[in-house]
């Protein structure tokens, strides 16, 4: 294992860029006025206009491969972007995802656009299923198909390799660098490098029923970063991140939360 002095964040980032995916939650537009009744009835969003803008708004955040079958891919990412459809008597469940468009975008469509410098590009975001939620691990699983993931200069499909990413069966090591790759909005390929605080249970106020341990980092991350994998040296996930502490102090939901639905999808 190489000194920790010595990481070439680089080579991590090189092995996993193909793996990241951006994300979209949209409304289905017959389905809004239920999302806007089950906004009203967990009130996680105090102000109605607030409320009503974030279901009609959806959400986007960052996702990753983790699994692979030969049809597809399972991608996670975090459920929180959705705080305003649950709380902790009422769990974020399947029957209320399927009440949204969820489509992904690879890596591989997005450096063609960017290497080719085409600032006005229609991107071909491909559909994803939700293949399992639990709101309280701050965790959704979505389904893609390869058919789903498209090329961007045909109708064809992406052809590229998007590597399953490891994920630690260590807890962090304190005091260690550690670098985020995210897909904010108009943001690809962002990386953070942070330092490892400390391992924990969640300690913030608790209306949206948060059961799980997080690791504290000292890291900047930006919004819509929501669902991004946190890697150590080694490039393998440490955690996905949560939300931000402060404006340099960040937390991500704990590995040992990670790790059950590597084994249920093994389990298949």
């Amino acid at each position: 294992m190489m000194a920790e002095e010595d990481v070439d964040w680089t080579q991590v980032f090189d092995r996993v860029k193909g793996s990241i995916f951006s994300i979209q939650f949209a409304p289905k537009q017959d389905q809004l006025e239920e999302l806007k009744i089950l906004a009203d009835e967990v009130k996680t969003v105090k102000d109605k206009e607030s409320r009503y803008d974030k279901v009609r708004n959806g959400h986007s955040s960052t996702g990753f491969a983790y699994y692979s079958r030969p049809t597809g891919l399972l991608i996670m990412t975090s459920a929180h972007g959705l705080s305003h459809l649950f709380n902790a008597s009422r769990p974020l469940t399947r029957e209320t995802l399927d009440m949204m468009d969820i489509t992904v975008l690879c890596d591989h469509q997005e450096e063609t656009i960017q290497e080719a410098r085409l600032v006005n590009a229609v991107r071909k975001y491909g559909t994803a299923t939700v293949a399992g939620v639990d709101s309280g691990e701050d965790t959704i699983v979505l389904s893609v198909e390869n058919s789903s993931l498209k090329n961007y200069s045909d109708d064809g499909v992406c052809a590229q390799a998007h590597p399953t990413l490891e994920i630690s069966a260590k807890t962090p090591i304190n005091h260690r660098q550690c670098m985020m790759v995210s897909w904010p909005s108009n943001m690809p390929r962002m990386v953070s490098i942070g330092t490892t605080v400390s391992s924990r249970g969640i300690d913030m106020p608790d209306p949206l029923g948060y059961n799980m341990n997080v690791l504290e980092v000292d890291m900047r991350t930006a919004e819509s970063s929501s669902g991004a994998p946190l890697f150590n040296s080694n490039g393998e996930v440490i955690g996905i991140l949560q939300g931000r502490l402060s404006r340099t102090r960040s937390i991500f939901v704990a590995v040992s939360h990670l790790h059950g639905w590597v084994q249920a999808a093994h389990g298949a």
